[in-house]
């Protein structure tokens, strides 16, 4: 009877052993370079606008109806942008969307003029909130806006197109780009046209709304199918260890 109370115990530690041991394998969180939060208009202290202005009420940063017009998508856009020449790494922000609303975040950005304005070369997420598309695209921008061109696309469900939608992107050595929205996997990609970046650049029309944008210098695996994952893979793991141990004592008994 002892012996049974104390396999039992046994096998519960290994298994919890088990279990907390891949859980921050790969929950591990990526190191967070900066932040803004957007709690007042120090952020004008990291940012510059190149057009248009920007409004900062409750947290959250806002265009305005007197940015730069485009007569090609014939629309407003407010622009700023600062120095960043990470390649790898998560890039993270907050978005909510009016309809007809549009997001271009580079988060590679190369400018030859560095007039922060429009970015020649690099990787964009590019969330389009206009009736009939409700898309978000993973794209890449060479030299003149013709050349623009989309590497993978996500359909935006009717529960994501309200409220505030997170977004994560992360980027490997390898040049593999993931796209999270509200931690899951929307996009998978791999393209090493761009190896440098120079700055990040966000182009808004009026009605986006954005907060919590931040880097990370690592890659932050928070994805809902990830967990579920990896919880099957501790649980599978465990159950092996503590059939291992139960074998092995029941062999051990049985010479006795």
């Amino acid at each position: 009877m002892a012996n049974s109370s104390h396999l039992r115990k046994n096998s519960f530690t290994i298994f919890l052993i088990f279990f907390l041991v891949l859980s921050n394998i790969y929950y591990a969180k990526a190191d967070v370079v900066w932040v803004d939060t957007f709690d007042d208009e120090s952020y004008l202290d990291n940012w510059w606008i190149s057009h248009g202005n920007f409004t900062v009420e409750d947290g959250i940063l806002k265009g305005s109806d007197d940015g730069w017009y485009d007569s090609g998508s014939n629309a407003y856009w407010d622009i700023l942008w600062k120095n960043h020449t990470a390649i790898t790494g998560t890039w993270s922000l907050d978005a909510k969307f009016d309809e007809g609303d549009i997001l271009f975040f580079y988060f590679m950005g190369l400018d030859e003029t560095f007039d922060g304005s429009h970015p020649e070369y690099g990787y964009i997420l590019i969330v389009n909130a206009e009736i009939d598309v409700n898309r978000v695209n993973l794209a890449y921008r060479a030299v003149e806006p013709s050349e623009r061109g989309i590497v993978d696309t996500h359909d935006l469900t009717i529960e994501e197109q309200s409220g505030w939608l997170h977004f994560d992107i992360t980027r490997t050595e390898t040049g593999r780009m993931k796209v999270f929205l509200n931690e899951s996997t929307i996009i998978d990609y791999t393209d090493n046209n761009f190896t440098s970046s120079e700055t990040i650049n966000i182009q808004v029309t009026p009605g986006v709304r954005l907060d919590n944008i931040k880097y990370s210098n690592s890659i932050d695996v928070t994805s809902n199918e990830s967990i579920a994952y990896n919880i099957e893979i501790g649980l599978i793991l465990g159950s092996i260890a503590v059939i291992s141990i139960y074998i092995i004592r029941k062999k051990k008994i049985s010479r006795q």
